[in-house]
């Protein structure tokens, strides 16, 4: 395992690409080709010259117009490998890069939260040449008290992030696979006030899951009511 601090002086070129480079080594099989050029994009992994995975360490919707483009363009199969952490360690450096300070994040993982990382993708995944990958993982994340950072990490930087473990793999095929995240079954009808008192979650979140499963056909829209839709799972049309 690789040591929290970066092997250079300018710190800052690293800021979350130890997490990236740690899960490509570690995801990459023996006969995977790395940084392939595929109709002018680079990708992750080119592995048994059909299948392109691409590893996002956030914003899965940059990956648009590089799905757009191989599904338009050529047959391969693309496998999208996602990283939630399950357990963070969080490292503070001072100006000096010392470590002052090493405590567990209390953030608990919640797999709700994979519908708002695939917002702007949700129509891919019901394209059977789509699959994702989801990787449960224990990470490092370090950072800098410099004061330079954003109020949520009371002003601390981020610096990089380093893979631990992995410590599960959910791999979503087929639309159907994201009902398995799910902590209950879908009401016969509701609205996302509904879902929102059914998962025990937040408005938004709720918002979130109805627009996912919509795209990917789970569910259809069965009536308005007001200023909501009511929803009906696809299973009951």
């Amino acid at each position: 395992m690789h040591s929290p601090i970066p092997e250079t002086s300018n710190i800052n070129l690293y800021r979350e690409k130890s997490l990236h480079r740690d899960l490509k080594t570690w995801y990459l099989g023996p006969s995977d080709r790395v940084e392939v050029n595929i109709l002018g994009k680079v990708v992750d992994i080119f592995r048994d010259n059909s299948m392109i995975i691409e590893i996002q360490t956030r914003n899965l919707s940059s990956l648009k117009h590089k799905i757009e483009l191989f599904l338009g363009k050529t047959n391969y199969q693309i496998r999208i490998v996602f990283p939630m952490p399950v357990h963070t360690t969080v490292i503070t450096l001072d100006k000096h890069l010392q470590e002052i300070r090493k405590r567990k994040s209390p953030k608990h993982f919640n797999p709700l939260n994979l519908f708002s990382e695939i917002i702007g993708i949700p129509h891919f995944l019901k394209n059977p040449r789509v699959s994702l990958e989801l990787l449960l993982i224990k990470q490092t994340d370090l950072r800098c008290a410099d004061g330079k950072g954003s109020w949520y990490r009371k002003g601390n930087s981020l610096l990089d992030k380093k893979l631990l473990s992995v410590e599960k793999q959910l791999l979503f095929n087929h639309p159907s696979d994201f009902m398995s995240i799910l902590p209950a079954p879908l009401p016969l009808l509701f609205t996302n006030k509904l879902l929102a008192h059914t998962f025990r979650c937040n408005y938004s979140t709720a918002a979130k899951i109805s627009y996912c499963l919509k795209k990917m056909d789970l569910i259809r829209v069965q009536q308005k009511l007001g200023n909501s839709f009511q929803y009906i799972p696809s299973y009951f049309q």
